[in-house]
């Protein structure tokens, strides 16, 4: 682990630059908090995005293609990305998740949009489809570990202690937690659209 303040943020721009050498190497992207505290750079991930929507990689990621273990079973051809966030975070029932502790690693709005943001380069320069950007939550309910335990899904009392649920449910832009996975791509895709900068 290193710390934001050791590193010099980067710049959508290098991301791009990033992105357009690993394309064609790279098929998916999975979509983490790091279920750390804010500021707390992990090099299981290629890109970590700090409180303040600030973008960080580990000191010795130099490209987008280095294999990282980031989503079980998924790490070959994929970027991970991680939310410096989620230390102390609670499921509930999902829409009513406490996603770490105020202050300290609750994910912040600037997280979200900034890995927005960077999902919509790395698509846009790696030519990597919406489609192939996943949470880890999602990830794991498709391999069969991803509903928190505690939770209720469908009248079932989910008891896997070892599930991960990262970004289940997120803000979107009206405040509302919704599908984190539909929350991301949807403003990656406003920005793919919107924002010819990216």
């Amino acid at each position: 682990m290193q710390f934001a303040r050791e590193l010099s943020p980067v710049s959508l721009e290098t991301i791009a630059t990033m992105a357009e050498e690993a394309k064609g190497c790279i098929d998916y992207i999975y979509l983490h908090w790091s279920a750390g505290r804010h500021g707390q750079i992990y090099d299981d991930y290629h890109i970590s995005i700090d409180w303040d929507g600030r973008i960080y990689l580990p000191y010795n990621c130099k490209d987008l293609t280095v294999y990282r273990e980031h989503t079980w079973h998924r790490n070959s051809n994929a970027i991970g990305i991680a939310l410096c966030a989620g230390y102390g975070a609670v499921a509930n029932d999902g829409w009513n998740s406490e996603l770490g502790i105020e202050g300290a690693s609750e994910v912040t709005d600037a997280q979200i949009e900034a890995m927005a943001l960077v999902v919509a380069t790395i698509c846009k320069h790696a030519d990597i489809p919406l489609n192939h950007v996943i949470t880890h939550y999602e990830a794991a309910c498709n391999d069969g570990y991803g509903v928190p335990y505690g939770t209720w899904v469908n009248g079932v009392y989910q008891c896997d202690s070892d599930c991960r649920w990262d970004l289940w449910f997120l803000p979107d832009y009206d405040g509302k937690m919704k599908n984190g996975g539909n929350v991301i791509r949807g403003k990656a895709q406003y920005y793919l659209i919107n924002n010819k900068n990216i």
